[in-house]
């Protein structure tokens, strides 16, 4: 099973690692993290597919992309689709 994240905004292709983790509380995180030096290269923002997610960089230059579920959408709702696999 292959896994992928389409990214928004200035995305460096040559990045060799991208991690994104679950949260409990994005906005808060997202605060931490600025405070304690992270390079915020989005703010939080809420999702049509029921995420908050944030990005933010290192200080050595790893990529990571933080989301916190904030409701249960159905994919039709968001224009996505369920695949069988």
């Amino acid at each position: 099973m292959a896994a992928f994240t389409i990214a928004e905004g200035n995305v460096n292709a040559q990045q060799l690692a991208h991690h994104q983790v679950r949260i409990e509380d994005a906005k808060g995180h997202c605060e931490r993290a600025r405070q304690n030096g992270a390079i915020i290269l989005t703010e939080p923002q809420d999702q049509p597919y029921g995420e908050r997610q944030y990005n933010a960089q290192d200080f050595c230059g790893h990529r990571w992309d933080f989301t916190e579920t904030i409701t249960d959408v159905a994919p039709e709702e968001w224009s996505g689709r369920c695949i069988s696999s």
